[in-house]
C-alpha cells in the first residue's frame, strides 16, 4: 500500500515540475481550486492528468478527478494537497 505521505510527496514533485516554482512553495496547505488557489487552471489539470497515470499505475485503482463535486470549494477532494492525497490514499483501500 502507498502511503499518504508519499502521495503528497508525488503532488509537490509535480507541481514543482509543472509549475516551475521552488518545492518550498507547495505544501499540504497548499489550495488548489477556488478564489485563492495557488496555481493556474490549466497546471490543476495537468496535475490531474498526471496523477490519473500515477494512481492507475501505482495503485491499480481508478482514479475519477472530473466528478461534479471535485471543484466545489467547500467540500472538492481538490480543496489542498492534503484533501487530495487523503483521498488518493483512501482510493486503496476499496
Amino acid at each position: 500500500m502507498v502511503t499518504k505521505d508519499t502521495i503528497s510527496k508525488y503532488i509537490v514533485s509535480k507541481l514543482e515540475e509543472i509549475c516551475k516554482k521552488d518545492i518550498k512553495e507547495f505544501n499540504d496547505t497548499t489550495q488548489l481550486v477556488g478564489e485563492n488557489r495557488s496555481i493556474k487552471s490549466v497546471e490543476l489539470v495537468e496535475l490531474l492528468l498526471s496523477l490519473e497515470e500515477y494512481v492507475e499505475d501505482n495503485l491499480k485503482v481508478k482514479f475519477d478527478w472530473a466528478g461534479d463535486s471535485a471543484m466545489s470549494e467547500r467540500r472538492s477532494i481538490l480543496r489542498n494537497i492534503d484533501t487530495l492525497s487523503q483521498h488518493i490514499f483512501e482510493l486503496q483501500k476499496k
